[in-house]
């Protein structure tokens, strides 16, 4: 008697595994449908922000890298200085 109860208890839990594995397999077959329609990363142009004032360290640190993060990625890249607050940035 004890023997069949716990096969009645078995029974549930493998239909709920068979369903799971189920609504996982039919996920991954919808993710990639989904990441197609999206636009490629980045679809809008970068600003690198330098927290120093033009013509510093990192202004010219950031004009050096600007161009070869815009080859890399295939996007404009803009240095955009933002002085002040001793290089806290705000928005």
């Amino acid at each position: 008697m004890s023997n069949r109860f716990f096969m009645a208890a078995r029974v549930p839990s493998t239909l709920l595994a068979q369903r799971t594995a189920a609504m996982a397999m039919l996920a991954s077959l919808l993710v990639p449908l989904a990441a197609a329609q999206q636009a490629p990363y980045p679809s809008k142009t970068i600003r690198l922000i330098a927290s120093q004032a033009p013509g510093g360290g990192i202004d010219t640190l950031c004009r050096i890298v600007a161009p070869k993060l815009s080859d890399s990625v295939g996007q404009t890249v803009i240095v955009d200085n933002r002085p002040g607050a001793n290089g806290s940035l705000r928005r």
